[in-house]
């Protein structure tokens, strides 16, 4: 585990734990009825099949919401970086415990490499990614599937979190 990565996934634990404890006293003072967990963060199949993609993408993060949702994390991604992701989704019930729906996440950690004068530079940025979600919660735990659409040089993938349903 490289010092940035160590130094990013202690930084984040430490937000989530703040977001955790806000998000619950937020529900407690409004009565806002919610449903908060811990997600983690864990594979992706990517449909371009690239030799040097990172399949296997630990992270932790936190999902907050109803229908209307919001998520926050962190977690080794595709390129075998450090990643944060935040953003809104929205889903719907559709049969039993499985609900269907959308994100938009902003995501960081991706970046291109240029050549500047000879040097390689990296250019970062946060990304904005549009994902369809199928979800399902049992009454303690659950999963997420996620399907990013093919954008840029990136021909889409598939990922997997779990979770664990608290409050």
């Amino acid at each position: 585990m490289s010092h940035d990565f160590r130094n990013g996934l202690i930084t984040g634990i430490a937000v989530i734990v703040l977001a955790i404890w806000a998000l619950g006293l937020f529900g407690k003072l409004f009565a806002v009825e919610t449903m908060t967990a811990i997600t983690a963060t864990g594979w992706s199949y990517h449909f371009d099949r690239k030799e040097d993609r990172c399949e296997f993408n630990p992270g932790i993060g936190l999902e907050h919401g109803r229908d209307l949702r919001w998520h926050f994390g962190i977690y080794s991604n595709s390129d075998c970086r450090f990643s944060g992701y935040g953003g809104p989704s929205y889903s719907r019930a559709i049969a039993g415990n499985w609900r269907a729906g959308v994100a938009l996440l902003g995501v960081t950690g991706y970046h291109k490499e240029k050549k500047i004068n000879g040097k390689v530079e990296h250019e970062n940025k946060v990304i904005l990614a549009p994902i369809l979600v199928l979800a399902y919660e049992g009454k303690k735990r659950g999963v997420n599937i996620g399907y990013v659409p093919p954008y840029g040089d990136d021909n889409g993938l598939i990922f997997v979190q779990l979770k664990v349903l608290r409050w």
